[in-house]
């Protein structure tokens, strides 16, 4: 019998997902993507009164999407820019929490290329985008080789 993880919660103040919102909406009809910084008990013992393990964004950062032949469904986000993101997070006392990306005209539910590419330990949140202008903001986090909801407060 497995055990399920105690879910994870996902904190970002509402100008991050007005800026993330705004990134999404300037990037399509491609995909954007970009690093998250800030705190996170999540995998540690320090869950909250609820049992959830609390990741709190502080900042998010825009990063290139450096694939040219699928931008539109697909990124690769720029290796310098992630750098760039992890020394601001190290400046600062921050850790890098996850990473975020947009969906284009498309849910805000991670793909296969999405889940073959995550890393254990971090928050993916997705940004669905379509024509109109964003409309959902999920999260996700890998456990046991699929990806569970985080709860966005």
């Amino acid at each position: 019998m497995s055990v399920e993880p105690a879910p994870t919660e996902l904190r970002l103040p509402a100008n991050l997902r007005r800026d993330l919102e705004g990134l999404a909406e300037a990037s399509y009809p491609f995909e954007a993507c970009g690093v998250m910084i800030g705190r996170s008990d999540a995998g540690r013992s320090g869950a909250s009164r609820s049992g959830a393990s609390r990741v709190s964004v502080d900042a998010v950062f825009h990063a290139r999407n450096l694939r040219v032949d699928r931008p539109h469904d697909r990124y690769l986000l720029d290796p310098a820019d992630h750098l760039a993101a992890h020394r601001a997070a190290r400046a600062r006392g921050l850790d890098v929490v996850g990473f975020w990306h947009s969906h284009p005209d498309r849910p805000a539910k991670p793909s296969v290329t999405d889940l073959e590419a995550a890393w254990k330990g971090y928050s993916y949140l997705i940004v669905s985008a379509p024509a109109a202008g964003a409309s959902t903001l999920r999260s996700w986090r890998l456990s046991g080789g699929r990806f569970l909801e985080e709860t966005i407060r």
